[in-house]
């Protein structure tokens, strides 16, 4: 395993004591989400070719 920065280490130390809690993304977020990553996966893959 990697060691840690001071960051991270506040970060584990925070998640240890309880301090954070898990969110989940409401619908609309959810709803952005999906529409983008589907956008993503369905652009045109198109090659430009130049004559010199």
């Amino acid at each position: 395993m990697k060691k840690l920065d001071v960051f991270e280490k506040d970060i584990l130390a925070a998640y240890e004591k309880g301090e954070l809690k898990s969110t989940f993304p409401s619908k609309a977020n959810l709803t952005k989400f999906k529409a983008v990553a589907t956008a993503t996966f369905l652009k045109e893959k198109r090659i430009n070719i130049d004559v010199l």
